[in-house]
């Protein structure tokens, strides 16, 4: 868990929090994620469980499912959810660095109290996570392309980019760009 303040040119100042709880084997990969990004007069949370498994004796590849609930009043959304689940493959799974890819089909309905419109994608995704003495990275690339009609002459195709720099100054405090 984390919390701390944030200062952003277009939204103003607020607070920032992110819990997580994970469980991993040798095999299985377990994750539960809570964000809070709460601005002057914009929020946005999120939570996101996230569940894989290897296949067998094939330890670079495996099978995932996620499930997002998201609130944000940035994008008008009362309550968005998206379901994707697909197959992963470690490029590279080094001590210090991995590198991985996801593709698999991803379900959507922007807004789920007032719209029964849902969207489906092919998600495909690569992620990379550095782990050194102090610093951590991690860049993940999200790309959605809408594999169902467009809905009111628009194509929905989504490009989501979280990047983090984490520099640990001791074992309470840390600093986060992302």
């Amino acid at each position: 868990y984390r919390i701390g303040l944030v200062q952003s040119n277009t939204f103003g100042s607020g607070l920032k929090g992110f819990g997580r709880l994970k469980r991993t084997t040798v095999k299985t990969f377990k994750d539960l994620r809570f964000y809070i990004h709460s601005y002057d007069k914009e929020t946005e949370i999120r939570t996101r469980y996230k569940s894989s498994r290897r296949l067998m004796k094939y330890d670079d590849i495996y099978f995932f499912n996620t499930i997002i609930y998201e609130k944000n009043t940035l994008t008008n959304d009362n309550l968005r959810y998206l379901y994707n689940q697909g197959v992963g493959y470690f490029i590279s799974n080094i001590n210090n660095y991995n590198l991985t890819f996801e593709l698999g089909p991803a379900f959507d309905n922007s807004d789920y109290l007032n719209s029964q419109i849902r969207t489906t994608f092919l998600k495909n995704s690569f992620s990379f996570d550095v782990f050194l003495r102090n610093v951590k990275g991690k860049l993940e690339v999200d790309y959605f392309n809408q594999i169902n009609k467009k809905i009111n002459n628009k194509a929905l195709h989504r490009l989501q980019i979280l990047g983090e720099f984490r520099l640990s100054i001791n074992s309470l405090f840390d600093v986060i760009i992302g």
